[in-house]
């Protein structure tokens, strides 16, 4: 449990810094069926770029699709309005930075391995 507890940490500052209040948006770790919005939400769109480099449309598209294979809601309002926010948002870390990406993917492997334990 206190690793669990320490990825969740981590990656919440991580998207603290590359996705300046989207983590108000999917909601995070539920306890009753184990799933983590958050978490899942990151693991695909982990920057605002990776949300603003698709049309509004592609975006709802990829968003919703996604939603429904993980068992989550699909909220075409909740999704313009996450869409909205990463086009008006500003990362402390550019994209561009090798290390972002790098500590998504680390961070993620061991956010993965502390939900299983």
């Amino acid at each position: 449990m206190r690793m669990h507890v320490e990825s969740v940490l981590e990656l919440t500052h991580l998207v603290d810094y590359t996705m300046p209040k989207i983590k108000t948006m999917p909601k995070g770790w539920n306890e009753t069926n184990g799933k983590d919005k958050l978490g899942d939400f990151a693991e695909e769109y982990w920057y605002y770029d990776n949300i603003t480099k698709k049309s509004e449309e592609q975006f709802i598209d990829s968003y919703l699709k996604r939603a429904k294979k993980k068992g989550y809601h699909q909220s075409q309002d909740k999704t313009v309005r996450i869409y909205a926010l990463a086009k008006e948002g500003i990362p402390t870390i550019s994209s561009d930075t090798p290390s972002a990406k790098c500590w998504y993917r680390r961070q993620y492997g061991c956010y993965e391995k502390s939900i299983t334990l």
